[in-house]
């Protein structure tokens, strides 16, 4: 997107700065790099979901149910990790534009990036101690945001001189509130369901390692937050039979 709206401008009379050519060399330079990376990072990926199913049942137990409420949670969780970039970033992007074109009111969205990052906590909080209100709360933030960036993308968008790179930005960040919707409603319907004692998140978390097959501690929500110190498959396996077993003696209603 970037070469193509730089193209744009070079073709154009408008714009005379000799410089554009060498940030087309950069751009071009950056997108040849960024497909390298590309086919490493697909591999990995890979290999990654292929382990999913075994850490979630060493996480949550054999229950369909229960594996079923914890995978929407873990897409949810991702999907908050993606909204930093298209709904904060954007934002911030929003106000900058309307100050240095002398737009009006660019505190709007100045403030709604500040309310959307809030709304990210919020969201993770909601989850992890099943909260109404709090979730309630977030989805409001996510239809104001919808409002603010639809606006903006409005405003932003010249018939004579179209930006490319802000019209994909801005239609993106649509739909990926539109998505985060979606799955905070999910989330929110499968609350009081068995989920949360499988759930664990804190904004200063620490590190919980899994080395012994007596503990009972509720493992959290993120790989990255567990220490895997002094891991073995045997201490691995012999916890996930303890928790199953533990699991099994609790009734879930199914849905």
């Amino acid at each position: 997107m970037e070469c193509v709206e730089t193209n744009k401008m070079k073709g154009t009379g408008q714009y005379k700065d000799k410089s554009l050519h060498t940030n087309l060399i950069l751009q071009m330079v950056l997108t040849a790099t960024i497909a390298l990376l590309f086919v490493p990072t697909t591999y990995v990926v890979y290999k990654l979901a292929l382990d999913y199913g075994w850490k979630t049942y060493r996480k949550v137990g054999a229950h369909i149910t229960v594996q079923k409420m914890y995978f929407t949670v873990s897409c949810f969780s991702l999907i908050l990790k993606i909204d930093s970039f298209f709904e904060g970033l954007i934002m911030i992007f929003y106000a900058l534009l309307q100050m240095g074109d002398g737009g009006v009111m660019p505190w709007i969205p100045g403030a709604m990036a500040l309310l959307c990052l809030f709304g990210l906590f919020l969201a993770r909080k909601a989850v992890s101690d099943e909260n109404h209100w709090i979730m309630i709360l977030f989805i409001i933030i996510q239809v104001s945001f919808i409002g603010v960036d639809g606006w903006m993308l409005y405003v932003q968008t010249y018939d004579t001189d179209p930006w490319y790179i802000i019209l994909f930005y801005g239609a993106t960040s649509l739909f990926m509130a539109v998505i985060t919707l979606a799955y905070s409603i999910k989330c929110e319907m499968n609350f009081g369901k068995g989920l949360k004692p499988f759930v664990h998140w804190s904004l200063f978390g620490t590190k919980r390692p899994i080395t012994s097959i007596s503990t009972d501690q509720t493992l959290p929500l993120d790989d990255g937050d567990t220490d895997y110190t002094n891991y073995t498959v045997d201490n691995d396996l012999q916890q996930a039979i303890l928790k199953q077993n533990r699991s099994s003696t609790n009734t879930y209603p199914t849905v």
